[in-house]
């Protein structure tokens, strides 16, 4: 036996497995319930999961196309409904009854009054006709006979109108019909089993035949089934980020992406250049430039800076396009600028000829005498003109314009110094 603290405590955790349940339901209610867009009088929300459950799909939403003002006639219906597919149509119907009723019926075709014809459904008879005041609220499908194919008769003379013959007939002026032309109700196209047309007896006694007066109308489009793959509460026809949950669709930068799936979010062009740098940081925004390099740190990268050490003259005219020179002084006149580190590399040149013909004179001198010990030194010298030599024709090819050799003469530079350093 459970001590009574046990006893509490399984109780509670009953209560709550209880609890979640429920929310678990309330929540896949809320989650599938449809949707009434617009000032409906007629289709409140019960009405419309009815509708919804006898459609087979859902959530569905229920846009309001139409609703009947004092003097329309089924001109104005035709108006508002023609050409906008599917729709639902509700009627506040006055028979011989103390109170109206609300019927109507489901369109899976588009109204139209071009001529007057019936939209006719040989094979896909999906068309119903509904009485949402009886109880149970009662659904009556197209009859599987040959007169169920008649599911909606359009002419522009007429309201919504429902079967042949008429199941549900609205006169021109939309209520109670002239003389000649009144509102009615006769079993033809839906029911179960034909009883009789013109009896009085029709829809099976769902619908009260005879005449009918009929005072709201409202009709809405159906939308197919709304999808909402990130359960946001936005549908994905029209979710910023349909894969992402975003209620709120911010969207910062206006683009068609929101802020919750948009890869620069403050970049409307979203990396137009593909370097992989949103634009709103980008130093070159449409000149691909990954390492975002910036010489002369301007807010300016070199990709697309045409003055890289920012001295006031391109680069394509600067004798020293990566160093600060705006007199572009050059002594020697060879293209190079008297910047300290090309005058430097002149003076390398320099060096590197003068050690390269003495020792190519006086080694083979040494070599022919025999004197090894001086040999080994030339050695080592014309060893340590190497890298001079590799610098200095980085220097050359710096002076066609190429700034990376000039970076590698730089580092050319650097080594010799360790070199001598060293030695």
């Amino acid at each position: 036996m459970f001590a009574l603290p046990e006893i509490f405590l399984h109780a509670n955790r009953f209560i709550k497995q209880v609890t979640g349940i429920c929310l678990l339901i309330a929540v896949s209610m809320t989650t599938n319930a449809a949707t009434i867009v617009g000032n409906a009088e007629l289709l409140n929300q019960t009405d419309a999961d009815q509708i919804e459950t006898w459609l087979g799909s859902g959530p569905v939403q229920f846009t309001m196309i139409y609703q009947k003002a004092a003097g329309d006639t089924s001109y104005t219906f035709h108006n508002a409904v023609d050409n906008k597919g599917p729709t639902v149509t509700l009627l506040q119907a006055q028979p011989h009854l103390p109170t109206p009723i609300i019927i109507g019926g489901y369109n899976p075709l588009s109204w139209t009054s071009v001529v007057s014809t019936y939209n006719l459904s040989q094979n896909d008879r999906n068309a119903f006709v509904f009485n949402l005041s009886a109880n149970p609220k009662t659904k009556l499908s197209q009859r599987a006979d040959v007169p169920g194919i008649y599911q909606t008769y359009n002419s522009a003379n007429s309201g919504p109108t429902f079967g042949g013959g008429h199941d549900i007939y609205v006169p021109f002026n939309l209520s109670a019909g002239i003389p000649g032309d009144r509102g009615y109700s006769n079993l033809w196209s839906y029911a179960d089993t034909f009883i009789g047309y013109g009896e009085g007896v029709n829809l099976a006694t769902v619908i009260p035949g005879g005449d009918l007066q009929y005072g709201k109308i409202e009709v809405f489009s159906v939308l197919p089934p709304l999808v909402d793959s990130d359960n946001d509460g936005v549908p994905d026809s029209t979710d910023n980020c349909p894969i992402n949950a975003n209620t709120d669709q911010a969207n910062a930068d206006s683009d068609v992406s929101g802020d919750a799936c948009d890869v620069c979010p403050l970049d409307s062009a979203n990396d137009s250049d593909g370097d992989g740098v949103c634009g709103n940081i980008d130093n070159c925004p449409t000149n691909s430039n990954t390492a975002q390099i910036n010489s002369d740190g301007d807010t300016v990268g070199d990709a697309c800076d045409n003055d890289d050490d920012n001295d006031g003259v391109t680069d394509i005219a600067d004798n020293c396009p990566l160093n600060v020179n705006p007199d572009q002084a050059d002594q020697d006149h060879d293209g190079a600028g008297n910047h300290p580190e090309y005058q430097r590399e002149l003076a390398d040149v320099e060096c590197m000829q003068h050690e390269v013909s003495e020792h190519a004179d006086q080694g083979a001198g040494n070599r022919i005498a025999g004197d090894a010990a001086k040999a080994v030194d030339q050695v080592e010298g014309e060893e340590r003109c190497g890298p001079l030599t590799h610098r200095c024709r980085q220097a050359e090819r710096h002076r066609t314009g190429d700034p990376a050799a000039h970076a590698a003469a730089v580092h050319g530079t650097q080594q010799t110094d360790r070199h001598r350093e060293e030695d």
